[in-house]
């Protein structure tokens, strides 16, 4: 029997056979944690790398309007039974989705048993009860807020409801009744997981996206965004000068398969899949250097050509013309198998050079 893992807000629906869905690890930054690197941003807790695209930054009332793309490195988790596992990747492979930029979602990981009595018989009816677990916030800027908190509902009629505060001290408090929840800032702002996404804040003043249009606390359309996969999607603002500009984000079609050798974890099979190759800035036409583009990870072993991919993050090359690289260390060709992070990392700028890059430890547990 399917069952469904919801994301709110973009209503993405990933299919969930018999067993355990595994929540994401931590992206973003995090409060309280330790980060290196620049532009990008490396947690040095897991080596997730983290990036971010600023469009648009505009004064509310009472909330301000930001939208930034955003893009987190680690891109797959185990899922499964512990010994039948299989990877699962990331939705989005890592991007943010379309309103989450602005919005963020709320989201958790999945089981189900079979224990609540539908009919006391003879025969006796079992039904499905539905639990969820691992809550988490991510908020706008693409960091994840986790909650310890458990909720359930069933075939049988019967549904929970329960709130808790973020455990990493961030003050966002979940109020949730089954598979539904939503959350309030530390300032008060409401965050909502209806079919229409947006937030509140006390006072009132709204943020919604309906239809691919943003609209901002002062009711006007901030932001616009038209496309789907594999098109280029393309976000459009109002410039200060009152000329409409846009950002482009355009995919390029890849074979992705891993090679990570976990025991008891099933390869990625080789599966065409469209990736963000480029961001395109508003002022390409004038500059034709003045985007982004994005390179990923050779399947270890493969001699394909072109080669498959494991769709984590190889390369991207700023407007500014430099290039930050990747290289992943380790067993398991770079990856813990237990959760997905990254084991190890090598990172490398021109000015450094291949021959000089410089691995990023994990720091190692205190005692």
């Amino acid at each position: 029997m399917a069952h469904t893992h919801r994301f709110f807000f973009l209503m993405i629906v990933l299919t969930l056979t018999a067993g355990v869905a595994s929540a994401q690890v931590t992206i973003g930054t995090p409060p309280f944690g330790s980060f290196g690197g620049g532009p990008d941003v490396i947690n040095l807790a897991n080596l997730n790398s983290h990036i971010g695209i600023p469009v648009i930054n505009k004064p509310g009332r009472g909330t301000n309007f930001t939208y930034t793309l955003s893009y987190d490195g680690t891109v797959w988790y185990p899922v499964g039974s512990s010994g039948s596992q299989s990877w699962q990747r990331i939705a989005n492979w890592g991007w943010a989705g379309q309103t989450q930029a602005a919005l963020g979602y709320v989201s958790y990981g999945y089981t189900y048993t079979t224990q609540c009595l539908l009919d006391p018989g003879p025969p006796r009816q079992y039904g499905i009860t539905n639990w969820y677990k691992q809550w988490y916030y991510v908020d706008e800027f693409g960091t994840s807020h986790p909650f310890g908190l458990i909720t359930y509902d069933s075939d049988c009629g019967l549904t929970s409801s329960g709130s808790a505060t973020a455990i990493d001290g961030s003050g966002y408090k979940l109020y949730a009744t089954g598979s539904s929840g939503y959350v309030v800032s530390r300032e008060g702002r409401t965050i909502n997981t209806s079919t229409t996404p947006g937030f509140t804040d006390r006072n009132g003043n709204q943020i919604t996206a309906s239809g691919g249009v943003i609209t901002d606390t002062l009711g006007t359309r901030a932001l616009t965004i038209t496309g789907s996969v594999p098109n280029p999607v393309v976000f459009t603002y109002t410039a200060p000068s009152g000329a409409s500009a846009a950002y482009s984000m355009r995919y390029s079609t890849y074979t992705v398969q891993t090679a990570f050798g976990c025991s008891g974890i099933s390869e990625y099979p080789p599966t065409s899949n469209s990736l963000v190759s480029e961001i395109d800035l508003p002022d390409i036409a004038v500059n034709p250097n003045d985007k982004y583009t994005f390179t990923y990870e050779t399947t270890p072993g493969d001699t394909h050509s072109p080669n498959y991919v494991t769709g984590r993050l190889a390369s991207v090359t700023l407007p500014t013309g430099g290039t930050i690289s990747y290289t992943y260390t380790g067993g398991n060709n770079g990856i813990v198998c237990a959760d997905g992070t990254t084991a190890g990392l090598k990172r490398y700028t021109p000015d450094t050079g291949g021959s000089k890059e410089r691995p990023i430890q994990r720091p190692s547990p205190t005692l």
